[in-house]
């Protein structure tokens, strides 16, 4: 997404994910983001997500 506000990014990943979906992939995000996107050493190089990710080449 392009936005920037919370809400909205909530409303635009809702229309993307199947019914029943929100709270799942919630915590593969959650999962992600301890194992592979931490704040203080982000792996990067092993991120499934790098080409996405607006950060990923900070």
């Amino acid at each position: 997404t392009t936005e920037t506000d919370p809400v909205r990014i909530e409303h635009e990943v809702n229309r993307m994910l199947p019914p029943g979906e929100l709270g799942p992939f919630s915590l593969r995000l959650i999962l992600h983001g301890r194992r592979v996107c931490s704040a203080r050493r982000p792996r990067c190089g092993e991120c499934p997500l790098a080409d996405l990710c607006p950060s990923a080449s900070v």
